[in-house]
């Protein structure tokens, strides 16, 4: 199953790529009656104007939703995985898509997310309000930022906008970043004497929705973002923040007027 999804995963890249580079034309011949191949003819335009763009933009997302994590990248005792419990087929298909960043853990999730069930020795599973199953909290932090090495990506963190406080906000950018604190010792006694230097970082997800917990109105959302924004680059003013939008001008023009002093990018949600 992973095989015939990456096989075509590969090939939409590769059409999206000669579709950036040139002009692309699929002209399918017709199927010849209890044939089981397709074929296609392909002209590439190698006279077509060269489009740069900026490779960030073939970014990732993983979620705590179905197996995307437990079953799919973090698999602990399976005979595919390594020492850490992470896939090891996974990562190396992955690699070949060479993600430059990759955003974690949510999504909904991650507006009832509270990140310190997820670090230390002692992990306790936490019911999850957005997709309303158990997750064992035994991928967390530490873990993301492990597999991000191993993928050869970026982590970026969506923090938890919902049910969370921008302190909780700030100190898991502590934990992250920090050298001094009391988030940054706990992340020694974890085994992490250096910083993770995380650099993306995300104040919530989709949090104008009732889809996700914690809605915010038109009005709250920009004071909130603002607030947590300040908070957090308190404790480190080198990290790159986002704050989810919506592709209307009510939600995304009072964001930019009130809090884009902050921020340096906008993430728009459009579907």
């Amino acid at each position: 199953m992973f095989d015939s999804w990456f096989t075509a995963s590969r090939v939409l890249f590769t059409v999206c790529s000669l579709a950036l580079f040139g002009t692309l034309v699929l002209q399918p011949r017709a199927m010849a009656a209890g044939s089981e191949k397709v074929s296609a003819n392909v002209r590439i335009d190698t006279d077509a104007e060269i489009v740069l763009y900026d490779p960030m933009l073939f970014g990732g997302f993983i979620e705590h939703f179905h197996r995307q994590i437990y079953g799919g990248i973090f698999e602990p005792g399976s005979p595919l995985s390594d020492e850490s419990g992470f896939r090891v087929d996974v990562i190396e298909a992955l690699k070949e898509l060479n993600m430059p960043v990759v955003r974690w853990p949510g999504g909904c999730f991650v507006s009832a997310y509270h990140w310190l069930d997820g670090v230390g020795a002692e992990r306790t599973p936490a019911y999850d309000k957005a997709w309303r199953v158990e997750d064992p909290n035994t991928f967390g932090t530490d873990e993301f930022v492990l597999w991000c090495k191993a993928v050869g990506t970026e982590p970026y963190i969506a923090v938890n906008a919902g049910t969370g406080t921008i302190e909780e906000m700030s100190d898991w950018v502590e934990y992250c970043n920090q050298t001094l604190g009391k988030w940054a010792a706990l992340r020694k006694a974890n085994g992490f004497e250096k910083p993770h230097n995380v650099k993306y970082w995300s104040i919530g997800n989709e949090n104008w929705g009732v889809h996700e917990p914690g809605t915010r109105t038109e009005e709250e959302w920009p004071v909130l973002v603002r607030e947590a924004a300040q908070l957090m680059q308190a404790v480190d003013p080198n990290i790159k923040l986002f704050a989810p939008a919506r592709d209307t001008e009510e939600w995304t023009v009072p964001l930019i007027e009130i809090a884009g002093h902050r921020l340096d990018y906008i993430s728009i949600h459009g579907y």
